[in-house]
């Protein structure tokens, strides 16, 4: 099975066997959270006659403020407060989510033991970029 280029192929370049792609991290943990923006450019292994891609650098574009991890009273992790927080930091950084080409959302310790924590995971990648993994 042959692969294509990945979305964005060559952006900024006319040369198709580079790539640079937009990427967002989310990371939910059991005390704080955070995000992260860089941009990664791929690279084929064109001198090897291979169709796969490997990352040749990475440029932090904006991280967010340390967020306490808002939890509400019943201890389920507050989505209201943790979805504006995300979208204040994509209004705080310049990016719109549709120039987001990949990414994750992490969620980790006892965040990731909440009742809510894949719903939040899953609206938080939803509304994240084009491809945003949830985890």
């Amino acid at each position: 099975m042959s692969q294509t280029a990945p979305a964005g192929a060559g952006a900024g370049s006319d040369d198709p066997d580079r790539v640079d792609m937009v990427t967002v991290g989310v990371d939910v943990g059991s005390s704080t959270s955070h995000l992260v923006f860089s941009r990664v450019r791929l690279q084929r292994l064109a001198d090897r006659l291979s169709s796969r891609y490997v990352v040749v650098a990475r440029t932090t574009l904006w991280s967010s403020p340390i967020l306490l991890t808002p939890f509400r009273g019943d201890g389920l992790i507050d989505a209201d407060a943790l979805g504006g927080f995300v979208a204040g930091a994509y209004r705080q950084a310049g990016i719109d989510p549709d120039g987001v080409d990949s990414g994750a959302v992490i969620l980790t310790g006892e965040a990731l033991k909440r009742t809510n924590a894949r719903a939040i995971a899953e609206r938080l990648a939803a509304g994240s970029g084009k491809f945003v993994c949830a985890s």
